[in-house]
């Protein structure tokens, strides 16, 4: 996964965070949930444990839709969890919030973070793995 996200892509999600926005607002006015793929709707929070880059390990917030899938921030940091999908193959990435530079990413498209299969992007070993909080 290309983890340096270009304008072209930023662009394309905010799109797509409108269209989810939309169906959110279809989906409440029909008492029904936007993440359709996800019983019960996605975790309020995630834990990172286990990083080489020890900074990204901690509780990751649900913050927003990113590419019509959840956005994790974490709590009292400048790292994000989020899916991208402006370039083949699709990955989650663990970024930094800065320059959206992937720090570790797994390829798919997965409705929620994969909890395990992390892959060192531009971080140190071992990768993380992701709890659930719901």
């Amino acid at each position: 996964c290309f983890a340096r996200f270009t304008l072209d892509a930023s662009a394309k999600c905010e799109f797509d965070e409108i269209k989810a926005n939309r169906a959110k607002q279809a989906a409440k006015q029909a008492g029904t949930s936007a993440q359709e793929d996800i019983p019960g709707g996605p975790p309020l929070s995630l834990c990172v444990v286990g990083a080489g880059l020890e900074r990204v390990n901690g509780i990751y917030q649900l913050d927003s839709e990113h590419c019509g899938k959840p956005q994790y921030r974490k709590s009292g940091g400048d790292f994000l969890i989020n899916w991208e999908d402006g370039d083949t193959p699709h990955c989650w990435a663990i970024t930094d919030d800065i320059d959206r530079m992937g720090i570790y990413t797994i390829n798919g498209d997965q409705p929620l973070p994969p909890r395990e299969g992390w892959e060192p992007y531009y971080a140190t070993s071992p990768a993380p793995t992701i709890e659930y909080n719901f």
